[in-house]
């Protein structure tokens, strides 16, 4: 019997080929529509710390997470023609003067770290829902400042000095332009400007800048002497991110390109004077004056301070409670002695570098920076808080209600703090062991001593005088602080009893919470009155 062609093991192949092809041309006609692509410029700057938020890794991570295709160029800012590119798609955006990275999406400019984080991902999905958007040159704005704020007027675009008139040298060299800028780390106001000004001095032949940091102790005496010869404010003596160009001062957010420009021409003809040539007459008066303004918060007001911190129910009690204790267990007038002694220069000790730290941490932020001024702030509102609960405990001290005062501190810190001590004076070598004391009962507190320290170190961190003045006063504050500590210790060892000592206390609650109400109250005003 024949076979008919087709049929068998060769038919099926020929079946099983024709529906794949017919499989694949089916799929070919409804594959996935395309991914929305988005096409942005990013501006960065290698030494950007801030730029990594809009390095192609993260923007796959975006463009993963928001399920679009993301298509970016990179430009360094610390090259000139990038600059000006970025100079004029800014005035084409109507959106000037952008801390980097800077980010051109759509009509959209998001410059900076914290625009990055708040509208990056909120502008890629309304693209992505739009269908994408084309590239930034691409984009047309027939209507300049429509959509965003408008350019400033008057505004045009140079070119460079090197391609300016066909590249021909002029017949003299123009008389220089000085500019002094003052800086401090970690300031972000800072990185955009020093950006600005390499641009302006490869823009500009004739300028000359010069940078000066203001942790440096010299520089500040700079700073404060350029300041009395200008005639600048007192209040804006020191700030970071100060520009000097000639006798003409910028600071923060004033200091852009087109300021710049506009001054360098002004003293085009002429040229500028050098802000930095100081006489040594004129830096001492410089330095002199800075110290003065210090003075406004100096060692009276910071011994005053002290003394009144340390007038304190939870470190009296505490000392009395060790003295006391020390007897109970039979310890010779000696080892008393000894043990107060080191129980007091531990807490003197712990304060001071507590103290240290927190001046050390507040000098680094930057002057009149976001987080020096929050901080302030936050710290200024606090004492007056403070200065208004210990107003209210005054008024219950003084109706004979003691345990209805708010600041103090809870019964089981106190419980916790006579552990401590009853736990290590019953250790060998008792001057260590009242040491170690000292310095437990200090951390544990320090939620009761340093409503006061706080807003005081604050403050002299906020003065404009040298690193070491502050930290003598800061020294001064402490060996105020542990004076009538120091006091209540000799009066019990000298035999005054403690439940003496302890009615004695008891009857100058009113006073001392009165008084400390008007510290705090002093010291929240000077802070506050730091930011305006």
């Amino acid at each position: 019997m024949k076979r008919r062609p087709g049929s068998g093991l060769p038919g099926l192949l020929f079946i099983l080929a024709w529906l794949l092809l017919s499989l694949a041309a089916a799929l070919r006609g409804q594959e996935a529509p395309a991914l929305p692509v988005i096409r942005l410029w990013v501006f960065a700057s290698k030494d950007c710390g801030d730029c990594r938020a809009v390095q192609p890794e993260a923007l796959r991570v975006l463009e993963e997470r928001v399920g679009c295709r993301i298509e970016a160029r990179y430009f360094d800012i610390g090259d000139i023609a990038s600059y000006a590119l970025l100079t004029k798609f800014e005035e084409k955006y109507g959106d000037t003067d952008n801390e980097p990275p800077v980010l051109f999406i759509g009509r959209e400019v998001i410059g900076g770290r914290r625009e990055m984080a708040d509208r990056l991902e909120k502008s890629v999905l309304r693209y992505r829902d739009a269908g994408g958007c084309p590239w930034p040159d691409e984009i047309s704005f027939p209507r300049p400042g429509a959509d965003n704020r408008r350019p400033p007027t008057g505004t045009k675009e140079k070119e460079p000095a090197s391609t300016a008139a066909g590249g021909e040298e002029a017949a003299a060299r123009p008389a220089p332009v000085y500019l002094a800028f003052f800086h401090q780390y970690g300031c972000r106001e800072c990185q955009r400007v020093f950006h600005v000004l390499r641009y302006v001095e490869k823009r500009h032949p004739a300028v000359v800048v010069r940078e000066f940091d203001l942790d440096r102790n010299e520089n500040k005496e700079i700073n404060e002497a350029i300041g009395r010869r200008f005639n600048v404010p007192e209040e804006r003596r020191l700030l970071t991110a100060t520009l000097f160009i000639g006798a003409d001062c910028l600071q923060g957010r004033e200091i852009t390109l087109e300021r710049i420009e506009a001054r360098i021409a002004r003293y085009g003809e002429t040229g500028s004077p050098c802000p930095w040539e100081i006489g040594a007459a004129e830096l001492a008066a410089g330095r002199q004056s800075a110290l003065d303004r210090f003075r406004s918060f100096g060692p009276a007001a910071v011994i005053a301070a002290g003394v009144l911190d340390g007038i304190n129910p939870c470190a009296f009690t505490t000392i009395v409670f060790l003295v006391s204790y020390l007897a109970f267990i039979g310890r010779r007038r000696r080892e008393i002695l000894l043990a107060g002694v080191s129980f007091t220069l531990a807490v003197f000790l712990t304060y001071f570098l507590v103290g240290c730290g927190l001046f050390a941490f507040l000098r680094r932020l930057p002057v009149r920076s976001l987080v020096s001024v929050l901080l302030t702030a936050a710290v200024g509102g606090l004492a007056l808080g403070l200065g208004v609960l210990s107003f209210l405990d005054f008024l219950k001290a003084r109706r004979g209600d003691l345990r209805g005062i708010v600041l103090q501190l809870p019964d089981r810190v106190k419980g916790r703090i006579r552990l401590t001590i009853s736990r290590q004076l019953r250790r060998r070598g008792l001057p260590a062991a009242a040491f170690a004391a000292g310095f437990a009962v200090s951390v544990l507190e320090l939620a009761c001593t340093g409503q006061v320290y706080l807003p005081t170190i604050t403050l002299i961190a906020g003065r404009e005088g040298l690193r070491g003045r502050g930290l003598a006063l800061l020294l001064l504050y402490n060996a105020a602080f542990i004076l009538p500590l120091a006091a209540v210790f000799m009066a019990v060892y000298f035999g005054a009893a403690s439940e003496r000592l302890a009615g004695f206390a008891r009857r100058r609650v009113a006073a001392v919470k009165f008084f400390t109400a008007i510290l705090f109250f002093a010291l929240g005003a000077l802070l506050l009155a730091t930011l305006l």
